[in-house]
């Protein structure tokens, strides 16, 4: 009781900042072209403020570590099943 009553504030606040955000989701369909055709607008934006090339280079980036990370942590996983190893 006493933690949502201090944190019911901040919520809503987080949500008040939200809300100012632009929604895409009138243009999306599930499936069909209109989601891709929106989702090619949210890239324009990108494209608009960097460089092509920058902006692949930072995407692609992202998917790397991540990619490497996940890995990681399925290696990390497996040899921690492993009696006697900690």
């Amino acid at each position: 009781m006493i933690i949502q009553i201090i944190l019911d504030p901040i919520f809503s606040f987080i949500n008040f900042i939200i809300d100012f955000i632009p929604s895409i989701e009138d243009d999306m369909v599930l499936g069909g072209l209109n989601g891709v055709v929106a989702i090619m607008n949210v890239l324009n934006i990108g494209f608009y403020i960097f460089p092509a090339s920058m902006f692949f280079i930072v995407v692609a980036n992202v998917i790397f570590w991540s990619t490497v990370q996940i890995t990681w942590a399925m290696v990390e996983w497996v040899y921690k099943k492993i009696p006697g190893v900690n």
